[in-house]
């Protein structure tokens, strides 16, 4: 949890590094910047910032982005640490205003100046009797935050059927490969409940 203040001198800090860096790759694929959650509707003491960043995908992001499943690492890194540059006590998502069922706040959009995302942001009124969401409103921010992939570059897992497990991504369907690394079972990761979680087969998707 942290202080009110805090959170906003954290906030300009995230605004300045998109603006100062905006013309490099990737933050020059960044359209949106949104907060959401307690910050946004002005808790004291916010369990943390929470910033919706809505970005482009060219065919350099989905290389990065499908390369980076495969090997079992965070897509959204890069993004992340040229944003926070080391502070803690954000909150990131990516591409997630499509699924929120709660409302964001805008704070930056491509072509505005930087003081126009402070004004924005400085718009945002402490409020005492704001709280923290209800865990169900949060739904599917924490579905968001829980996609994770365990597998290397192997062949595609196939269901029952033959059809290739997969997932929905911001760079589209991805397959789920067989893992090369040492937590699977013959060179397959362990298809556990939270595995089937994050992957599915076409059959089972409407």
């Amino acid at each position: 949890m942290v202080k009110r203040e805090p959170a906003v001198r954290l906030a300009e800090h995230v605004l300045r590094n998109l603006h100062d860096g905006q013309e490099d790759w990737p933050l020059s694929l960044v359209n949106e910047v949104y907060v959401f959650g307690s910050f946004a509707r002005g808790a004291l003491s916010p369990h943390d910032l929470d910033i919706d960043v809505e970005h482009e995908n060219d065919d350099k992001w989905c290389s990065h982005f499908v390369t980076s499943l495969a090997y079992g690492r965070d897509p959204n890194a890069p993004m992340r640490q040229l944003l926070a540059t080391g502070q803690r006590g954000c909150q990131f998502t990516f591409n997630f205003r499509e699924q929120a069922d709660f409302e964001l706040t805008l704070l930056w959009r491509r072509g505005d100046s930087l003081a126009t995302a402070l004004k924005r942001l400085h718009a945002i009124k402490a409020d005492p009797a704001a709280g923290r969401a209800p865990r169900d409103s949060m739904g599917p921010l924490r579905s968001c935050q829980q996609q994770n992939h365990r597998a290397g570059p192997r062949r595609a897992i196939r269901g029952p059927d033959n059809e290739p497990y997969s997932r929905r991504t911001s760079c589209g369907p991805v397959e789920a490969l067989e893992s090369a690394s040492p937590g699977g079972q013959g060179g397959r990761p362990l298809l556990g409940a939270a595995w089937h979680r994050s992957w599915s087969l076409p059959s089972s998707r409407s």
